[in-house]
């Protein structure tokens, strides 16, 4: 497009080209809620034990604390969604939208918490039982 062209376009026209505001929030939010519900229920590779290979080794303590701190690692990702899917949020933004983000944040911040204290019990016991992050 020439610049004449493309300064006959008035500021109408310009607020209605394609970017990431419209349906970016939308699909930004929808994401992060999809991770942070999987990341809670331990599905898919937000698994922190998906990535660490567990023995009948006795350092079966020590992979079980590293794959819940990975996973709480991983659970930050739709916390990150979630908070940038608030801040492009538009006023013509369908209000699901903004609720489902700050859902995301939340579940996600719980999946978070639920991994430490979960990797916290399996650090200080002197068990070596099989745990599922």
């Amino acid at each position: 497009m020439d610049r004449e062209a493309y300064d006959e376009i008035g500021d109408d026209d310009r607020s209605r080209a394609p970017s990431s505001g419209n349906a970016g929030a939308s699909v930004l939010a929808l994401a992060a809620f999809v991770l942070a519900v999987s990341s809670l229920l331990g599905f898919g590779l937000l698994n922190g034990s998906s990535f660490l290979p567990f023995n009948d080794t006795a350092d079966q303590g020590r992979t079980a604390v590293l794959a819940g701190l990975l996973g709480a690692a991983l659970a930050l990702l739709p916390v990150g969604l979630g908070l940038r899917a608030v801040a492009v949020l538009d006023d013509d933004d369908p209000d699901w939208t903004a609720l489902l983000a700050r859902a995301s944040v939340v579940v996600a911040a719980v999946s978070i918490v639920l991994r430490l204290v979960v990797t916290l019990v399996q650090a200080t016991t002197d068990s070596g039982g099989f745990v599922r992050f």
